[in-house]
């Protein structure tokens, strides 16, 4: 049963990578990322490499080292309880 799935899902998996490829490798793959390259340049001046997390438009290096301690610590309000594991305490109604 479990070499059924496993089988079902290796297919799945095969065709979205040949769907992948095959776009990436069209013209239009290569306009859509001529594209993201200008909306990146106009966005992050700059960035030499990703993660090139922006938060609210401004760049968070820290977040891009810790994103989830650096959105706890910083940015969601309330914080969930997902944010114990790095020692803050949730402040969201249960």
């Amino acid at each position: 049963m479990i070499a059924k799935i496993f089988d079902v899902f290796f297919l799945l998996f095969l065709f979205v990578a040949h769907r992948l490829i095959r776009c990436a490798t069209s013209s239009l793959g290569q306009e859509l990322v001529a594209r993201h390259g200008t909306t990146q340049d106009r966005k992050a001046p700059g960035m030499s490499w990703v993660p090139w997390i922006m938060i609210g438009g401004i760049r968070d290096k820290e977040a891009e080292r810790h994103l989830i301690r650096q959105l706890c610590s910083r940015y969601l309000k309330p914080r969930p309880s997902e944010c114990k594991m790095y020692g803050f305490e949730p402040t969201e109604d249960i």
